[in-house]
């Protein structure tokens, strides 16, 4: 990952306190590994965000088609919601 950190940094993706690199689309659902993919977010909102779709898809076997659900944090402005998606 610390190649990629370097081409976000590099592509002038950086972080302010209390962020991290997100995935637009995230690798578990078919996103790569590129700048183009990543973007800052809210640590803690994103982390929220991958152990939801986690506990949605830990049991399922590669190759199965899903569909994400995502409870938002009600206290998350809606403005705001794109930037985790």
């Amino acid at each position: 990952m610390i190649p990629l950190v370097d081409r976000c940094v590099n592509a002038g993706i950086t972080l302010a306190e209390g962020q991290c690199y997100g995935y637009r689309i995230p690798p578990l659902l078919g996103g790569e590994y590129t700048p183009e993919n990543v973007y800052p977010t809210d640590i803690a909102q994103y982390y929220s965000l991958l152990a939801d779709m986690y506990r949605q898809t830990k049991d399922l076997p590669d190759g199965t088609k899903v569909r994400i659900v995502v409870d938002r944090d009600p206290t998350l402005p809606v403005d705001k919601l794109h930037h985790l998606l």
